[in-house]
């Protein structure tokens, strides 16, 4: 990378290393919460830059985990899928039997619950990544969550896009 003078070809690898594996885990919290950015750091070694980058790429982890509990991306729990012909919630018998099939064995993709509290007994099915967050060509798959969990994903949604259209 050449910003250190000092630095052994050893030192430099695991700069590399760590800078590739912080953007990655950076690009992934963004592509569903474009607002989002880990902590500033300061450092005056290239261990220092070292450290920063893997404490940002925890950082982002952890913001993975936060988003997988409020619905945003593949839940904790998300075992099964089935592939989403769109972005429509008109859903034919067999995909309802399908998501009602993995809702039943494995639950809710976010909270686990094996009932999903609607009016029906269906599960509700879930577009991952969702719908208002998805960038435009990208496919989907279709998850089983409980009405609880849909409807708070729902309010996330929205703090996530902070007004955006």
């Amino acid at each position: 990378m050449g910003r250190w003078a000092e630095a052994t070809p050893e030192q430099e690898t695991w700069l590399e290393i760590s800078h590739a594996q912080m953007r990655g885990a950076i690009a992934e919290v963004q592509r569903l919460d474009r607002r989002w950015r880990p902590s500033p750091s300061a450092y005056e070694t290239i261990e220092g830059e070292i450290a920063a980058n893997e404490a940002a790429t925890r950082e982002a982890e952890g913001r993975i985990v936060e988003l997988q509990r409020m619905g945003i991306g593949p839940g904790p729990f998300a075992v099964e899928s089935q592939p989403a012909r769109g972005t429509g919630r008109r859903w034919t018998a067999e995909e309802i039997r399908e998501n009602n099939r993995i809702g039943r064995k494995y639950g809710c993709h976010t909270c686990g619950t094996k009932e999903p509290g609607t009016p029906t007994g269906n599960f509700v099915g879930d577009h991952q990544d969702p719908n208002a967050l998805k960038p435009n060509g990208l496919p989907q798959r279709i998850f089983p969550h409980c009405l609880s969990c849909s409807r708070a994903q729902g309010g996330y949604i929205k703090q996530l896009k902070g007004g955006e259209n």
